[in-house]
């Protein structure tokens, strides 16, 4: 029970990053629209940025708990979280 509380833990942080981390590309995306107001323009940025590094965070923590989850020995398959995570990373650096 444990490991599966682990597992579930672990996708639900998954997709709490992609979430974040596709809404600090579109805070970015509208500070490029800006254009010429600097204010709007950093205030935009900044909130892209923070919300990028938090998503970073929670692929991290999610990582974590699926590491955490195969110790235990939880017999689902790792796959979903895994291909989640890829996508994570794929959404966080590719431009």
């Amino acid at each position: 029970m444990k490991s599966r509380c682990c597992f579930i833990l672990a996708l639900l942080l998954a997709f709490t990053a992609l979430a974040l981390v596709q809404t600090a590309r579109h805070e970015l995306a509208l500070a490029i629209r800006s254009g010429s107001k600097q204010f709007l323009f950093e205030q935009f940025v900044q909130r892209g940025t923070f919300l990028l590094y938090s998503g970073w965070v929670f692929a991290f923590g999610s990582a974590e708990l699926l590491w955490k989850s195969y110790q235990i020995g939880d017999p689902e398959s790792p796959w979903p979280v895994l291909m989640l995570l890829g996508f994570v990373v794929y959404v966080g650096v590719v431009p």
